[in-house]
């Protein structure tokens, strides 16, 4: 026999038997999730197909707890310290892409724009910096050292302009931008988007027409690269296509880069950020952020900015529902995910502040943000252009306030490119070939005689893990090698005795309340990825 509804069972008993009811309700509900936690503990997790029909959870904001990082950042390699490069002839287009509109070429030597690497699996870290007129330089066994694989001399009548890296592993790197000077490029100024693999061995240009363009390819700004269970994959974005509208997007497969045509992206894009294989970002001109959302039913970039008509240059994201973007004037906005709801697909960001970025005084910034590293979703870095003689580097200090550091022996750099795979170690590039590195301060515990370690650090969704495998190949002098249309990319023998700094301290870094993933919510595995970036 059905037992009776409520409203039935309430006109049966009167409001004495009610109360009475109520009790015995509440008791056998009380004795049920007992019953039930028990049963839990004593099961153990449970089973995966029953977390899977749960809604994921967003997880906490950052509380109130400001983060004061508690080491310095130090310039490594300026033209007042140690240059890796001395002179040059400079470049009169913008610098490091759109990034250096508004405050050109400084000096003579030409820009790094982008960093990024992996753990060496030694302890220590690989990293390879991009820049204009074919600028390479490398960090390997502690130190830094030019590399002039692609300088003009070498590539001749061809000249690279790259503005963001992505490192998988020592031999397997990758470089966009755009060259000048290659006969095959058809384009209104001469000049043509470019890709570019290191294979540990030599640089080799890829064929535009393998990914699908021939004749003009716009210029290219940032790569962002993962590896998950199924593969490694990527997204490249760029300005817009030559003469068939929309920016261009590639997208690698595991194999080989294709053009993927977004015709309404009418604008520029300068930054990408993979969250996950069908979760990524893309933002530029005019405030545009655009979404590759794959769990919705048909899978597409959309183009609709949502926090403004400011340019923005960057964006992080620790996670499917938390991230920051910034640009011109200081501009800088917070996403915060499943805001009305607990469906990660629900585009929420807010803020639009012209400048949260502060000084020790308190007082407001706005210069341009050009590259944002964030490490937990109370824990991160930005630079960008420069303030006067001082260069430019924030910390993610509390809820939507950044504030900033100063820099021991200050370059005085815009910097472009930023790395900060855990919290005791990051790396930015910029102005004149100019390297400054964050080291925390040591542990009171740390012990002299025990190396440091390069594990990444772990953060929400695992999409800063790096790559598990341990590198086996070396990094000796390569033989000379032949880019696309025969220009010789020959490497050159070491020109420059590096100076030596002390290998990071300790990468793990001690994890924050943040940087656990929400019940509920199933990540990929192996993600990994950098940072940086370059606008």
């Amino acid at each position: 026999m059905p037992r009776p509804s409520f409203r039935k069972r309430r006109q049966q008993l009167g409001i004495s038997g009610l109360l009475v009811f109520l009790i015995a309700t509440l008791g056998a509900a009380g004795a049920t999730g007992a019953t039930a936690a028990a049963g839990t503990a004593g099961a153990g997790a449970r089973p995966a197909a029953m977390q899977s029909q749960e809604r994921p959870q967003q997880q906490p904001l950052p509380t109130a707890t400001a983060w004061v990082p508690d080491g310095a950042w130090t310039a490594i390699h300026a033209p007042g310290k140690n240059p890796l490069w001395t002179g040059g002839p400079g470049h009169n287009a913008p610098v490091c892409g759109e990034a250096g509109t508004t405050v050109g070429q400084k000096g003579t030597t030409p820009a790094l724009c982008g960093v990024h690497g992996v753990p060496d699996g030694q302890g220590d870290w690989l990293l390879w910096a991009v820049g204009e007129n074919g600028m390479l330089a490398r960090y390997s066994g502690g130190s830094w050292q030019k590399v002039d694989d692609l300088a003009p001399a070498r590539t001749s009548p061809r000249t690279y302009h790259l503005h963001d890296v992505q490192v998988l592993s020592p031999t397997e790197v990758w470089a966009v931008g755009w060259v000048e000077g290659d006969s095959s490029c058809i384009s209104e100024d001469g000049v043509c988007g470019a890709v570019l693999r290191y294979d540990g061995q030599r640089w080799q240009a890829q064929e535009r027409s393998r990914m699908g363009i021939s004749g003009c390819m716009a210029r290219l700004n940032a790569i962002d690269m993962a590896t998950d269970a199924q593969g490694t994959f990527g997204w490249v974005v760029g300005d817009r296509q030559c003469g068939n509208g929309g920016a261009l997007y590639l997208k690698y497969d595991g194999s080989a880069w294709k053009w993927v045509r977004v015709p309404q992206a009418s604008r520029d894009l300068h930054d990408v950020r993979i969250v996950n294989r069908g979760d990524v970002w893309a933002m530029g001109e005019f405030g545009i952020e655009s979404h590759f959302f794959e769990p919705i039913a048909s899978p597409a970039w959309s183009v609709l900015g949502k926090s403004g008509a400011d340019d923005l240059f960057a964006v992080d994201l620790v996670d499917a529902t938390y991230g920051w973007d910034g640009g011109v004037n200081g501009r800088l906005n917070r996403y915060i995910g499943a805001c009305h709801d607990d469906d990660p697909g629900t585009q929420c960001w807010f803020d639009n502040q012209a400048s949260p970025v502060q000084d020790q005084q308190g007082n407001k910034l706005t210069q341009e943000v050009y590259a944002i590293d964030l490490l937990s979703r109370s824990q991160g870095w930005l630079v960008g252009e420069r303030d006067g003689r001082r260069s430019f580097i924030a910390h993610f200090f509390q809820q939507k306030r950044w504030k900033t550091l100063a820099v021991a022996d200050d370059p005085g750099a815009s910097l472009y490119g930023l790395f900060a795979p855990t919290l005791d170690w990051a790396v930015a590039v910029g102005d004149e070939g100019s390297i400054v590195a964050y080291r925390a301060a040591p542990s009171p515990t740390a012990t002299a005689s025990v190396p440091p370690t390069a594990t990444a650090s772990a953060t929400v969704g695992a999409t800063r893990t790096a790559a598990s495998a341990t590198p086996t190949a070396t990094l000796t002098p390569p033989p000379s090698a032949t880019a696309e249309g025969g220009a010789t990319l020959s490497p050159s023998p070491t020109a420059t005795t590096p100076a030596t700094v002390p290998p990071p301290p300790t990468a793990t870094g001690a994890p924050s309340p943040e940087t656990t993933a929400a019940p509920g919510r199933l990540w990929l595995p192996l993600l990994f990825r950098t940072r940086p970036r370059s606008r």
